[in-house]
């Protein structure tokens, strides 16, 4: 009787483990699928889709769980998941769109904290998985003129604008003033900065890597917080830099950065400006939880002033994966 359950009690604990629940749950995540009619209105995905656990690799999904026109769903993981695993990805079974030759993708990152609910929007424009484009996260524009006065500003980008705010169309025309408030001549709303995001054509993953920085989770916001303001951001900037980027980074135990400067992103995004600024600092991120196997130097950034009239913008992207949000 004895060995019986000893034999039962191996079973259990075999189908346990390749179920992916070889120890207790500690984190859930309630996830929400919507599909994106126009790009703004979103409506609950009722169709088939899996849910994946993805790594940092891009490489290795391992399906979790099938949904059958259920839009909300809950992930419980334990502590090997959180260790093995970055995002969640949802891939839908059927394609929203007649001219999508591949299924459509989303994923977000794993958050930070426990029972937190995620939106995974199926958007059959910009979801599919295009094996050399790189999704450009939230780059923001901040204007600080001397004295009120209207700023126009064009923007060029080797790739796809997929959202901005406010709407850009042929260019933003908007009333600025020395406090950073903005006022679009639009619709006459009022912002604190231009947001737009993109998809280029060219992947960033393919750029070799040879400086950068190598920090640990609990170094994150430290590491942030100085070399921004060693970058010329001032605190407000920073703050809504770090607290969109650093809950994203800290899901793992340490993340590579490597920062580009007044580059154009990587000469992918052009911006015109009406009248031109005297200070202009154009920053962006990349980073990865994948750490290079080659030697990494220590990236050497400039200190940046500013100087009169001046325009702040900074925006990131995660490497490591091809997958479009």
């Amino acid at each position: 009787m004895l060995l019986r359950i000893l034999v039962i009690s191996f079973i259990l604990s075999q189908s346990s483990q390749i179920l992916g629940q070889s120890s207790k749950p500690i984190h859930k995540v309630l996830g929400m699928v919507v599909h994106s009619i126009n790009g703004t209105d979103t409506v609950a995905y009722t169709g088939e889709y899996d849910v994946f656990l993805f790594d940092d690799s891009g490489q290795n999904p391992d399906l979790f769980l099938q949904t059958r026109e259920k839009p909300k769903f809950s992930v419980n993981l334990n502590q090997q998941q959180l260790n093995n695993y970055s995002h969640i990805m949802v891939v839908t079974n059927q394609r929203i769109i007649p001219y999508g030759s591949v299924p459509c993708t989303t994923k977000v990152n794993i958050p930070y904290r426990n029972n937190t609910k995620c939106m995974f929007t199926v958007d059959s424009r910009n979801t599919f998985t295009h094996p050399n484009s790189v999704i450009v996260k939230k780059p923001v524009i901040y204007i600080y003129p001397e004295h009120d006065q209207i700023t126009t500003i064009k923007h060029k980008y080797h790739g796809e604008v997929t959202f901005t705010y406010p709407e850009y169309r042929d260019g933003w025309s908007i009333v600025a003033k020395p406090d950073g408030s903005l006022l679009n001549l639009e619709d006459s709303t009022e912002h604190r900065y231009l947001f737009w995001e993109g998809m280029a054509q060219t992947s960033l993953n393919e750029v070799q890597r040879t400086e950068g920085f190598i920090v640990k989770s609990h170094e994150i916001i430290p590491f942030l917080e100085k070399t921004l303001k060693k970058l010329g951001l001032n605190p407000i900037e920073s703050n809504d830099f770090i607290t969109f980027w650093a809950p994203r980074m800290m899901i793992k135990n340490q993340s590579f950065l490597h920062f580009l400067i007044n580059d154009n992103i990587r000469n992918t995004s052009f911006l015109d400006i009406t009248p031109k600024p005297k200070t202009l600092i154009r920053i962006f991120m990349e980073y990865s939880h994948s750490i290079p196997d080659t030697p990494i130097k220590e990236q050497s950034l400039p200190t940046l002033q500013r100087e009169g009239y001046t325009i702040i913008e900074w925006g990131g992207t995660e490497l490591g994966s091809k997958i479009i949000h």
